[in-house]
């Protein structure tokens, strides 16, 4: 409660109580007047009314008053006019007044179109002049000098700006009957005004409004993908999509998606890559909002990596490019170049003596199915769905059969894979068994049905106890160690891909039917590996 010394009445007693407190004398000459000009007399004492004669509400209000003036000295004397917290508060002040204005006086649409255009135009020149009258109220309220030309000038004018054109834009979507989602914060180091937090700064999109909405489209990208024939979407890629355009909707205040640029698209990533890396194993994190996200996932020491974040870009990127064959997008593709450098990213292949360890502790099932990944170079998936009469034979070569019936990733998977002589030797694989699965112990799991996630998570367990538990290992590691010996072995890539199942290219698979068979096995059997006993 401030102290009787900073109350006064200047009329006796039964009138209205005063706010008296003395300006510092170092400080004297350096306040400014109420205009926010130093005047050329210093101020000695600040005088405020506090509208009240009852003494309990006086002392209230002055208490108020000593704190904002006894902060705008301190700022005075360090030479930081206002705090990152105080240019947030004044940001968040003039979007609120904004809207209660316009709830009060509702402005035309053409009124809006006008105010909104000014003010994109102002944030994007940076003309700070255009907030002057903004600023002149903040400096008022604090006691202080913004010069301009200064950083928290242009940070408070940025602020500023930056919330008038929110309420803007918000009443604009409330008159055209749009959800409007009240913004997080208007700076780079934003309080969000509910939990008193820190959170990630989210600009503003700038642009035209007319066109789908992000989340019109993405919903309309969704449902054709689904419908598309030929390229089956697993249920993890579709989440995966789901969850991007969900996030970036929700970071972008669903923009008109002619309003998506460059900078959005590269905040956006930016903004994401502060979750920790497990953000979305946890049972709470379905459906809360990006905010929400950071505020609880943000905090840690974890971010996502790049290869992460490039699953986000590739995502977006292909709704951007499917917009613009569709006519409602012209522009770049704003996330095209926005990968992020993933060098050191990707799984590794094993060691010489890393493979002699694997394999000498793998026993059964697991070791045939390790083996035939080491020798085929075919993925986890591949191999656990061949059935017994997927293993032929044709002009004297044993070859597994790789067909459209299969649940494959893309149309080049399809194909057919020569047997290795190592596998043949160790009875690993054989034709003429009958009909069935090649693995009839593998049973479906997981969110897509697939029958590769049991022993995926098998073979890490089998993995760490073997004592072998560097980063970007993986089982997919035998097939990187697959290609590897043939790269070493000097194979050219289109035979490489034509055996591993990549696509190599407009002309080759458009106008080749690919190798032949035996071709093909001489390709696979210059995979050798030093030592490593069967």
């Amino acid at each position: 409660m401030a102290k009787a010394k900073y109350l006064f009445q200047p009329r006796g007693k039964g009138t209205g109580y005063l706010f008296r407190m003395a300006v510092p004398k170092d400080l004297r000459g350096r306040i400014p007047d109420k205009n926010g000009r130093i005047p050329e007399k210093p101020i000695t004492h600040i005088v405020e009314g506090l509208d009240t004669d009852k003494l309990p509400e006086a002392q209230s209000k002055a208490a108020v008053l000593y704190k904002r003036w006894d902060d705008a000295f301190k700022r005075v004397r360090r030479g930081t006019p206002l705090s990152g917290q105080e240019i947030e508060q004044a940001a968040w002040d003039e979007y609120h007044a904004l809207l209660d204005h316009m709830t009060a006086v509702p402005p035309s649409e053409a009124a809006l179109d006008v105010v909104i255009g000014a003010t994109e135009e102002a944030l994007t020149e940076e003309d700070w002049g255009f907030a002057a009258r903004a600023i002149a109220a903040v400096e008022r309220k604090h006691g202080v000098r913004v010069e301009p030309g200064i950083p928290t000038y242009a940070a408070l004018a940025k602020a500023l700006l930056t919330a008038q054109w929110e309420a803007f834009q918000g009443r604009w979507r409330k008159d055209q009957g749009k959800p409007s989602i009240t913004p997080v914060a208007f700076t780079a180091e934003g309080i969000d005004p509910q939990t008193l937090q820190p959170v990630g700064f989210r600009r503003p999109r700038m642009a035209k409004r007319d066109g789908p909405d992000f989340t019109e489209a993405s919903e309309t990208f969704l449902a054709e993908m689904a419908r598309k024939s030929g390229k089956e979407r697993t249920a993890s890629t579709r989440r995966r999509y789901q969850t991007a355009f969900r996030l970036f909707a929700d970071y972008s205040h669903d923009a008109p998606l002619v309003a998506v640029d460059r900078k959005l698209a590269s905040g956006f990533l930016d903004t994401v890559a502060k979750l920790d890396p497990r953000w979305g194993q946890h049972h709470k994190a379905k459906g809360l909002p990006l905010s929400e996200l950071l505020k609880r996932f943000g905090r840690g020491q974890g971010q996502l990596s790049n290869a992460a974040l490039n699953h986000y870009t590739s995502t977006l990127k292909s709704l951007f490019d499917w917009a613009r064959k569709r006519g409602d997008f012209d522009a770049e593709n704003p996330f095209a170049l926005q990968s992020r450098e993933t060098a050191d990213s990707g799984w590794q292949p094993y060691t010489p003596d890393e493979l002699k360890t694997l394999l000498g502790s793998l026993e059964g099932q697991m070791r045939s199915i390790a083996m035939v990944a080491l020798y085929s170079g075919m993925r986890l998936e591949e191999i656990c769905q061949l059935q017994r009469e997927d293993v032929k034979r044709d002009a004297g070569v044993l070859y597994l059969n790789l067909h459209a019936g299969h649940r494959l990733k893309t149309r080049a998977a399809i194909r057919r894979v020569p047997v290795h002589s190592r596998l043949i030797e160790a009875n690993v694989v054989k034709a003429g068994q009958g009909k069935g699965p090649l693995w009839p112990e593998l049973k479906r799991s997981g969110p897509d049905g697939k029958l590769s996630v049991y022993i995926s998570k098998r073979f890490t367990v089998f993995r760490r106890r073997a004592g072998i538990d560097r980063s970007r290992l993986s089982f997919h590691s035998l097939r990187k160690n697959f290609v590897t010996a043939l790269n070493q072995a000097g194979v050219h890539q289109a035979d490489i891909a034509a055996v591993i199942g990549h696509a190599q290219g407009f002309t080759l698979d458009t106008y080749s039917g690919g190798p032949g068979l035996k071709r093909l096995r001489d390709v696979v059997e210059k995979v050798k590996y030093a030592g490593l006993k069967l």
